[in-house]
């Protein structure tokens, strides 16, 4: 193995909108209710193979009804052709506020049995949700909020509210919760955020339940991390460690007086020393609190540990807890906003082979 270096860093897992808390509860979304009205979320095909499934939220439900999720074509004006190409209908509840919801399988006629949607990778989709036969309902399709930030163009959402509705774009200032499910169960990342809650978790060195929250990750490729970062209010102090198994191999202790400001803030720190990662082998990077000060660590839940598979770094990247130094519980529907800064990659010279080939969470490659 030959690490080679980089200037300056890569961040790994990315986390698209990670300046704001990206999902939201209640009013949040595109709200329906009125018949002819629809949510619709435009994006590109990562990979080859045949859709079956697509996981949604909602946000406030005040009266519930039968939605229809369709994939349709995008037509030139970059809106949905509303040709309902396949389908599949979903009953959504007077209590289902901020629920998630993973459809049967789409197909032409709405049942198992229809025809599937082939894809192939670039390809562009949409995804439309909107009242099978409106009959009274009155619900948000959720989406990320943001804090006025000027955000990415793709992928994007369109709506079609108001008397006589025309499409409309949502504009970047918000982001997509959805998911697409391939016919093997696989999730593929389409640069969304398939979230069904998050949490601002408050912890401190005496705190009795987890009193260290960190990111357990495994690598295809052996590289070396000169540091970590993590989206919390730093109130009290703490270090950013970097473990294996429960044994140190890098750290370094934040001094909460040294920030630029209060509240929730992307915290980036370099170790005292870089460490080289081993390939396929499992490590934690952890924020652990040194006084009884608490902190504020965010981390986010998907409704199914597949669903993972939508982000970077896939399954392999979930969330650890420990309390007292013992041994740590993972969740592997949990995840941390927090993650590596990578400086030097394997570029397969030598005896180690196997350089930086495959991205996490596209193992599969573009043909599946």
């Amino acid at each position: 193995m030959a690490l080679q270096a980089i200037k300056g860093e890569v961040r790994l897992p990315v986390y698209p909108r990670i300046d704001s808390t990206p999902v939201p509860g209640g009013t949040t979304g595109v709200l329906l209710d009125a018949s002819g009205e629809k949510f619709a979320c435009i994006f590109t095909i990562p990979k080859n193979g045949t859709l079956h499934k697509v996981w949604f939220r909602t946000g406030t439900v005040t009266v519930g009804d039968t939605v229809k999720v369709s994939f349709q074509d995008v037509g030139a004006d970059g809106f949905p052709d509303e040709l309902v190409d396949q389908y599949r209908t979903v009953v959504i509840a007077d209590a289902n506020d901020n629920a998630g919801f993973t459809t049967g399988i789409l197909s032409s006629d709405g049942t198992d049995d229809g025809t599937k949607r082939s894809v192939t990778f670039g390809q562009e989709v949409a995804i439309v949700i909107e009242y099978n036969s409106y009959v009274a309902g009155n619900l948000y399709i959720a989406y990320s909020d943001a804090l006025g930030f000027t955000g990415e163009n793709y992928p994007y959402m369109a709506q079609k509210i108001g008397a006589g509705p025309t499409w409309a774009k949502t504009g970047n200032q918000t982001w997509p919760i959805i998911a697409i499910e391939y016919s093997d169960g696989t999730y593929e990342p389409i640069n969304a955020l398939p979230i069904a809650s998050t949490t601002l978790q408050a912890f401190n060195s005496g705190t009795a339940v987890s009193d260290e929250y960190a990111l357990a990750f495994t690598l295809p490729f052996s590289c070396r991390v000169k540091g970590m970062g993590a989206m919390m209010e730093l109130d009290g102090d703490c270090d950013f460690v970097l473990y294996e198994g429960t044994t140190v191999r890098a750290s370094i202790s934040l001094d909460a007086d040294k920030r630029s400001s209060t509240g929730l803030n992307v915290e980036n720190r370099l170790f005292t020393a870089p460490y080289t990662l081993v390939k396929d082998t499992q490590y934690r990077i952890a924020v652990k609190p040194t006084t009884a000060t608490s902190l504020n660590l965010l981390y986010f839940t998907v409704s199914a540990a597949a669903i993972m598979d939508s982000f970077d770094g896939g399954q392999s990247f979930f969330q650890s807890t420990r309390l007292n130094e013992g041994g740590w519980s993972d969740t592997t529907t949990n995840r941390p906003f927090i993650w590596l800064l990578l400086d030097a990659f394997d570029d397969g010279v030598g005896g180690a082979g196997g350089g930086l080939l495959v991205h996490p969470g596209m193992t599969g490659g573009l043909n599946g």
